[in-house]
């Protein structure tokens, strides 16, 4: 049995190994958020999408990055701030999980493992790209055609991974915005809507300030719905009509916070 002095130095060595792994994962985290480059995300489309919907979900990416570099653009010069690489269709032995983890530290270690054991699977079925090369991981869960358009997901704040399940048909534009949104809970935003998925002002509108508050111009990208009245919204139909509103960049470093 290891002597008392052994045990406190293995506890001494873990704890630094903690304390290390922490602040390499901050560090990592303030360098996404300094916007001295691109935010890198991989987005890998499981199941049985057909090819030309991933090829269809790429190109609306694009439109949806092009769209949110322009607000980008009024706050501050600089690169563009998000560049999305899609993987796909691919079909791994396991998928990782979509509802978030529950409220115990058990719930979160098991899911944890799943997702560990997901993305191990999916990097044997897709060994390129390397998923290191990149700032977040996005998995997007292809649900079958012929229904009504979906998506749903989840993701960690300052995490590194984020989960869409949804369908691909047209543009796939709300599987799309699901990936950003997912996206960017990895780089500190929150979400800003009710239990009816309706935008919370002010935080939930793109354009707090505009008089009259409603009908709002786009949607803000945290809530997914254009707000048309308090308690009242659609899906929008272009990236043209999503945006990143004030309090979602000052969330992600596009402003100082409290400015």
């Amino acid at each position: 049995m290891p002597s008392f002095r052994n045990r406190v130095a293995l506890l001494l060595l873990a704890l630094a190994i903690a304390a290390a792994w922490a602040y390499a994962r901050l560090r990592e985290r303030r360098e996404r958020t300094g916007w001295e480059r691109p935010v890198d995300v991989v987005v890998y489309v499981l199941g049985g999408a057909e090819p030309g919907a991933v090829t269809r979900l790429g190109r609306t990416l694009e439109r949806l990055a092009a769209r949110l570099a322009e607000d980008r653009a009024m706050l501050a010069s600089g690169p563009e701030p998000f560049r999305f690489e899609v993987v796909g269709p691919i079909e791994p032995a396991r998928s990782p999980p979509v509802a978030p983890p529950g409220p115990s530290p058990w719930d979160r270690t098991l899911h944890a493992i799943a997702l560990w054991r997901a993305e191990r699977a999916v990097r044997e079925a897709a060994p390129d790209p390397d998923p290191r090369a990149f700032d977040v991981r996005v998995y997007v869960l292809a649900a079958p055609g012929g229904r009504r358009a979906f998506a749903e997901g989840s993701g960690a704040a300052g995490g590194e991974v984020g989960v869409v399940r949804g369908t691909l048909e047209g543009d796939a534009l709300l599987a799309a915005t699901a990936v950003v949104h997912e996206a960017l809970h990895a780089l500190g935003a929150t979400d800003k809507y009710d239990a009816g998925g309706h935008a919370v002002a002010p935080g939930g509108l793109y354009d707090p300030g505009r008089a009259p508050p409603y009908p709002q111009a786009r949607a803000e990208i945290m809530v997914g719905e254009l707000p048309l009245a308090p308690g009242e919204g659609r899906v929008p139909e272009s990236p043209d009509e999503i945006g990143i509103g004030p309090e979602t960049a000052r969330e992600i470093g596009w402003l100082p916070a409290g400015g």
